[in-house]
Order: C-alpha cells, then sequence, then structure tokens
C-alpha cells in the first residue's frame, strides 16, 4: 500500500533524474547548474541561505 509520502517521495525522484538527464547525468555540469542556481537565487534576496557550517554534534560544532 503506497502513502502519499511514497507519491512525493517518487515525484522528487522523478524531477531530479529529469533535471540531471538534462546535463548527461554528468556529476560535473549538474553541480555547475547548481551552484549557478544558488547564486542566482542569493542574489534575488527572495530566500534567506545558511552561509555557516551548523552542527549539533559538539566535535563538528568546533568547525
Amino acid at each position: 500500500m503506497k502513502t502519499q509520502d511514497d507519491a512525493i517521495i517518487t515525484e522528487v525522484r522523478a524531477a531530479r533524474h529529469r533535471i540531471s538527464e538534462r546535463f548527461g547525468h554528468d556529476t560535473e555540469r549538474l553541480a555547475e547548474h547548481y551552484r549557478k542556481l544558488d547564486e542566482e537565487l542569493q542574489k534575488s534576496g527572495e530566500f534567506r541561505f545558511v552561509t555557516e557550517f551548523y552542527s549539533t554534534e559538539p566535535e563538528l560544532a568546533a568547525r
């Protein structure tokens, strides 16, 4: 029995696959796409971004 969560996960995976396909499933090209998208979204001022490392793990929080 599929739940609504399963349907959402399926939809997200399909969208990620379509985006990856646009870049020939090339991880370098895909990463560059996401870096550019991130830059554009930050410049828009419409969204807030975490710009520092954050962790609740004490050994990682000291970074």
